[in-house]
């Protein structure tokens, strides 16, 4: 009783841990069946629309629009015994996601039993990344017009004058790509 007891909390202690992660997690054996999953992952699924019932099912039944590669993956890292680190692209009805994936082997006896899959939503995150090299473009398209309007001016108030600016412009940067 007290081993079962044990075990028990040890179950309990397990369960808290992997349900504390915010990242989607789930464990498949070896035909890439669900035999684990965390609160995060059922939360991730339930959102895009996707089944929650998973225990006992095959990956790619849950997720058909996973490409092939991914199935390659799996098999790599039960052969190998090395974790993988991807990054996917993902359609899922009208919504596109972007996750980091990473595929961990767990270990019984020296052999790769199952494999531990820690699923990271990035899809906002990448967007902003976009939206910020974007804004980057934006500005300096803005300054170089800024610039070239301030040129303007001043030719115009100089009409002597006019073209040297670019002339000076061309040579310095001339002279620097030669330096």
């Amino acid at each position: 009783k007290q081993a079962e007891a044990i075990s028990r909390e040890s179950e309990q202690n397990y369960r808290a841990t992997i349900d504390s992660m915010a990242d989607a997690i789930h464990v498949v054996d070896e035909n890439l069946h669900f035999v684990l999953f965390n609160k995060a992952f059922r939360r991730w699924n339930k959102t895009l629309g996707l089944e929650t019932n998973v225990l006992g099912r095959k990956i790619f039944e849950i997720f058909p629009f996973l490409p092939k590669q991914v199935h390659k993956e799996y098999c790599n890292v039960f052969r190998t015994g090395k974790s993988v680190l991807t990054r996917e692209r993902n359609k899922i009805g009208k919504k596109e996601i972007i996750t980091e994936t990473r595929k961990t082997p767990i270990y019984e006896k020296d052999k790769v039993v199952r494999v531990l899959t820690v699923i990271r939503d990035i899809t906002e995150q990448k967007v902003l990344e976009e939206e910020f090299k974007e804004s980057l473009v934006q500005t300096k398209e803005l300054l170089e017009e800024i610039v070239e309007a301030m040129a303007m001016a001043v030719e115009q108030r100089d009409p002597e004058t006019a073209g040297h600016q670019q002339r000076t412009a061309r040579l310095a940067a001339a002279i620097a790509k030669e330096m």
